[in-house]
């Protein structure tokens, strides 16, 4: 594999900033020095493909000298993530009691679940405005959130307009899941379901799939089948395996080695272990 790069970009959620090791204890890392390549980790715990996606570009758009001598290499998080950013009402003062900021909605929040589709684990609450309003306007704020066709829909944008971004200024590039899988699998006649994180579990989410007329106003979330099969056919999208299943379970790993002591994220050795891989999987794609 000869790309003649000087720098790796590399975005996705905690599974790339690192968590509890932080950066210097993320596959970025490791996968810069198996690549010789000058390691810039944008990578945000808690985010999105929306952010992941556009701060990517918007880096890009801005470093356009430090992205002509870069691979990307991008882990997409769970689509079920929305972005919003959230406001405090100023006090009589006119003073914040609270910075405003970023925040990722999932439909976990509104049912009792942390935001990962494979955590069974209760929200703990914090005590704070943002948590307290979302808890307060919980019934009236679900009906936003929920639809997991619209939330993948939302990452196949995504996916597209980074895609073409990339293409568009000869960026080399990969991109690949970092916990669910994003290609929704066909059952039966019409069924449509995306499994979560560990795919071994049995419990899935279903997905509206039907022809769409484009000059038609839609009434309901709905994905073309003609655009799953593009999105799964992009070269550059590595779908074999996740990194959570990768060290989780399967052929490549069948203890908790890979993330033991980093909360259900790549330790160093899991990190490690993943940028071998994915080092593989460059050399595969791009020596075609």
């Amino acid at each position: 594999m000869k790309l003649n790069k000087k720098y790796l970009i590399a975005n996705g959620c905690s599974f790339t900033e690192g968590h509890n090791l932080g950066k210097d204890g993320a596959w970025p890392k490791f996968l810069g020095e198996e690549l010789g390549l000058e390691v810039i980790n944008l990578g945000k715990g808690g985010y999105g493909n929306e952010w992941i996606v556009q701060d990517t570009i918007s880096y890009a758009t801005i470093e356009s000298s430090i992205a002509k001598d870069s691979l990307f290499v991008i882990q997409l998080s769970e689509c079920l993530r929305h972005l919003v950013h959230f406001d405090l009402v100023p006090n009589t003062y006119g003073d914040l009691t609270e910075e405003s900021r970023y925040y990722n909605i999932t439909p976990g929040i509104f049912i009792g679940k942390g935001g990962l589709l494979h955590n069974e684990s209760p929200v703990g609450w914090h005590d704070d405005t943002l948590h307290k309003t979302i808890q307060k306007g919980s019934k009236y704020l679900v009906h936003f959130y929920c639809n997991i066709t619209f939330a993948l829909l939302k990452t196949y944008w995504n996916i597209i307009n980074l895609v073409n971004f990339c293409e568009n200024n000869d960026y080399p590039y990969l991109i690949y899941d970092g916990m669910n899988p994003h290609i929704p699998e066909k059952k039966g006649f019409s069924k449509w379901i995306l499994r979560n994180a560990d795919r071994l579990n049995e419990e899935v989410l279903q997905i509206n799939v039907g022809n769409i007329k484009f000059h038609a106003r839609p009434t309901s979330a709905k994905i073309q089948e003609d655009l799953i099969d593009y999105i799964k056919n992009l070269k550059y999208y590595y779908r074999d395996t996740t990194l959570w299943q990768f060290i989780h379970r399967g052929k490549y790993n069948e203890n908790d080695e890979y993330h033991k002591g980093n909360d259900d994220h790549p330790n160093e050795l899991g990190a490690k272990m993943w940028a071998k891989h994915l080092v593989g999987v460059l050399k595969e794609k791009f020596d075609e």
